[in-house]
């Protein structure tokens, strides 16, 4: 059993749990002696990475291929943004409700379709907000219905015009302002939206959802002091604004003042009688941060109970098991891999994050052949092209124990986890898989021969655009298997269709 392999050469080594903070981004590193169990191989050549290097020409691969190729269903970034996967904070920028009272008299066409929004029946309110703006063009209040009936529906285009049409008629509308904001903001126009929200702040500075809306942008852009002064200003407006608590927390982890990021996820918490798994969760990370791991599973358990559909909390748990039973030598190792399959079952297997953290844990189980089946998954659904996946592979394939546990912050572009669009990994992943694959070119071959190994490397050499070596490793993939891949026969079909159209 690789386990007891470990135990008796390498986890006396074991030294310590490294964060490291970049960008805003945290990473988790289990840190071991990087000791081999087999004999030593020559260290993979050094690259400088300063130096330009030469870019072959890209594979020209249909890209249905990867919907083709299996039953694999793969999660853009996107695609993930949308669904909120690995989602730590309140992301959605909040629209501004004009107020409604109760007519006197028989409703008007506009006062009907604001009924209708008020019941979540957006496209019946289009049609009243379009015949009440017909009969009467000048009727700001209609228009700022429509836009923000638009706004619901997800056509942001069509509702910035109509806040901009509603504008025009009443440049006082606070609230229109709000939702201009929104609309800019949606589309990813994020300078615009600080203008709208600043905008509608001169107008009614006593606005929460304007303040929570502006720390968004102003997060998004990487101003978070900023960000963190416009969370607190909802807070004072909104005592109870539990998500611009929890944001503020976040916020103040990413600056690094870790106290003042409990104190605002306790304040999120409050008395707990709402049941705010979110701010319990980003608690329990906290905590594992710090290395606090009793409190962090009590945390991630805690909001499990109060959410129990809560993938993240569950890689998160499975990830502190994971290095406790590394780090402290507990018996945890199957509880972690326990946490890992319940968060793929909760996306349906989609969470290529815990196929690659499963993956690790079955390294140190010592089932090899199980491990990279997960890797594959895991580099499937990130459409080959993660170079964290591929480097905690070859740690695999090389019998070592440095692995890189990623959780929701180090490894999501999601909005709501802080990140400026600035602060991207310093080398593109394609460079990464490049240098990753001259380490793996250089091991035996009876390190790699495994089908799923194979295969993770073939579906490499065509993100960094290697054909030979893609249609070499995807060859050998269907030689282990016994030609029975047939996902692999797929993307080998592609590559040799790519080489022969090649001029």
């Amino acid at each position: 059993m690789l386990r007891r392999r470990l135990a008796a050469q390498a986890i006396t080594s074991l030294s310590i749990l490294a964060l490291a903070a970049t960008n805003g981004s945290s990473r988790l590193w289990a840190t071991v002696a990087a000791t081999r169990l087999g004999p030593q191989q020559p260290r993979s050549l050094r690259i400088d990475p300063t130096a330009e290097r030469p870019r072959p020409n890209s594979l020209r691969i249909d890209p249905t291929i990867g919907a083709r190729a299996s039953a694999l269903r793969i999660v853009p970034a996107e695609v993930g943004q949308k669904r909120g996967i690995q989602q730590v904070g309140e992301a959605v920028a909040r629209s501004e409700r004009q107020p409604i009272g109760a007519p006197k008299r028989q409703p008007t066409l506009a006062e009907r379709a604001d009924a209708l929004a008020a019941q979540g029946r957006y496209r019946e309110a289009i049609s009243l907000y379009q015949q009440a703006v017909q009969a009467n063009p000048k009727a700001a209040e209609a228009l700022a219905g429509w836009g923000r009936a638009l706004l619901e529906i997800g056509d942001e285009a069509a509702a910035r015009d109509k806040f901009l049409a509603a504008l025009e008629l009443a440049p006082k509308d606070a609230a229109a302002q709000v939702n201009l904001g929104v609309a800019y903001y949606r589309a990813g126009d994020i300078a615009r939206a600080v203008q709208a929200y600043q905008a509608a702040l001169d107008i009614n500075p006593k606005l929460a959802n304007a303040h929570f809306n502006l720390a968004l942008a102003q997060a998004r852009q990487g101003q978070l002091t900023a960000a963190a002064a416009s969370y607190r200003a909802a807070a004072t407006l909104q005592p109870r604004f539990r998500e611009a608590l929890n944001n503020l927390g976040l916020i103040q982890e990413t600056l690094g003042d870790l106290p003042a990021a409990e104190q605002a996820f306790r304040a999120a918490i409050g008395n707990d009688q709402a049941g705010y798994a979110l701010a319990r969760y980003n608690l329990g990370r906290l905590y594992e941060k710090q290395a606090d791991y009793d409190r962090a599973i009590a945390e991630f358990q805690i909001a499990i109970r109060q959410q129990p559909v809560f993938p993240e909390a569950y890689l998160n748990l499975g990830n502190v098991r994971l290095v406790r039973s590394q780090l402290k030598e507990t018996n945890e190792l199957d509880a972690a891999i326990a946490a890992f399959r319940q968060a793929i079952a909760q996306r349906q297997g989609l969470y290529p994050l815990a196929h690659e953290n499963l993956a690790i844990a079955l390294t140190f189980k010592g089932e090899k052949s199980a491990a990279l089946a997960a890797y594959r998954i895991a580099f499937d659904q990130y459409e080959g092209a993660s170079a964290d996946t591929f480097q905690n592979l070859l740690t695999t394939l090389n019998d070592e124990t440095q692995f890189l546990i990623g959780n929701e912050l180090s490894r999501s572009d999601n909005p709501g986890n802080l990140r400026p669009a600035t602060a991207l990994a310093a080398k593109p992943s394609p460079d990464r898989l490049a240098e990753l694959l001259e380490q793996y070119a250089e091991l035996p071959d009876e390190r790699k021969d495994y089908p799923d190994a194979r295969y993770c490397a073939g579906r490499a050499y065509i993100t960094v655009g290697q054909a030979e070596a893609a249609r070499a490793e995807l060859q050998r993939s269907l030689e282990l298997s016994n030609g029975r891949d047939e996902s692999a026969k797929i993307w080998l079909r592609a590559v040799e269709d790519a080489m022969a159209s090649a001029p």
